[in-house]
């Protein structure tokens, strides 16, 4: 099974999209660890790699843009909270656009660059 596959409901049991989202958040907050947040969703261990990816590249997305703006002249503080407002749209788009079926697996992925 995959992560994404579970998401667009074409495996079960489907994750549910809102709580994916805030699970996702409470891991890039540190809140909650990736192991809590695979636990509470019932991950087996290849989805949790692939969610563990996502997320890698959702912090590096945060990074890279934050770095940028802070080159333009942004404070620290405010850069990566604009990147992450950024970052987190994105995502949240992603996660629904899947559920509603209009991303392939590689599209999804492509949003996220891996």
């Amino acid at each position: 099974m995959s992560a994404f596959a579970r998401l667009c409901g074409t495996e079960e049991p489907k994750l549910p999209v809102w709580p994916t989202i805030t699970g996702m958040t409470r891991v890039m907050d540190g809140e909650i660890s990736l192991a809590q947040f695979a636990a509470d969703s019932e991950l087996s261990q290849a989805e949790t790699l692939e969610v563990g990816e996502y997320l890698q590249a959702i912090g590096s997305m945060v990074t890279s843009r934050a770095t940028a703006l802070v080159l333009e002249g942004l404070s620290e503080a405010s850069a990566v909270e604009v990147a992450r407002s950024v970052v987190n749209a994105k995502m949240i788009h992603a996660l629904l656009r899947a559920e509603q079926g209009s991303h392939t697996e590689a599209s999804f992925r492509a949003v996220f660059g891996l």
